[in-house]
């Protein structure tokens, strides 16, 4: 995971798992955009409490 700046007061955040064996690939994605699913719900409900990783 890595973020980076992207325009005034912007972010872009970037997630690569490369995953070996391919056959883990499948099972690796459907757990991968069930955490960007957590993370985007968790950022969102924290855009007006503060910090997004702080307690709700």
């Amino acid at each position: 995971m890595q973020v980076f700046p992207h325009g005034e007061g912007q972010s872009r955040f970037v997630w690569i798992h490369d995953v070996q064996p391919d056959d883990l690939a499948v099972p690796m994605g459907a757990a991968m955009r069930h955490g960007l699913t957590i993370f985007n719900r968790r950022w969102r409900l924290a855009g007006s409490a503060g910090s997004p990783f702080s307690s709700p």
